[in-house]
């Protein structure tokens, strides 16, 4: 019997690592990883369009994607494997020079993500409006990229504005998933 062919697309990560080298094997399944498809930011964004796309088999998609996917009927299945859990606050991140102490003073701000509908942002949105009284639509929205369209229903807000925290030194805040140097 031949081995049912499967092609993941996941970030190669400590916890996907055994995968990638081959120390862990899935027995029944020829299994090709796949990590790299687009350059620099959009790499991500890539994945889950061959991913939503039908263009591999499945593999690690953010909870939004999934969600705004579903949304538009693509029919695809979550499993509940978490690959990326992580402390959200974490992903809050402002310039040295700037008088900001705390979320509660993002009112009225300029706070750039990487796209408005990624899930990183989606949850931050959420936190800054539960946790520190932030309605997100008090805040100055910037975006590094643009949201996928293929993934939105709905675009994001219609002020929202391109540009990146270190490109752009008015911006006050980052809200970015991984730690970053600036």
């Amino acid at each position: 019997m031949t081995d049912l062919p499967l092609t993941l697309g996941l970030d190669r990560a400590p916890n996907t690592e055994a995968l990638f080298d081959g120390s862990i094997e899935v027995r029944g399944i020829a299994l090709r990883l796949r990590s790299s498809f687009a350059a620099e930011y959009d790499n991500v964004g890539a994945r889950h369009r061959s991913i939503i796309a039908g263009e591999i088999e499945g593999g690690e998609l953010s909870i939004s994607s999934f969600i705004l996917a579903r949304l538009r009927k693509v029919p695809l299945r979550a499993l509940p494997v978490f690959l990326s859990r992580r402390f959200r606050h974490r992903c809050m991140f402002c310039a040295v020079e700037t008088p900001l102490e705390h979320p509660s003073q993002l009112a009225g701000k300029k706070v750039t993500v990487h796209r408005y509908n990624a899930t990183t942002p989606v949850w931050l949105k959420g936190i800054l409006e539960n946790d520190y009284g932030v309605r997100p639509d008090t805040v100055e929205w910037h975006v590094a990229e643009p949201d996928i369209e293929e993934e939105s229903l709905h675009g994001p807000p219609p002020q929202i504005q391109q540009g990146i925290l270190n490109q752009r030194p008015e911006l006050e805040s980052l809200f970015f998933p991984q730690v970053l140097t600036l």
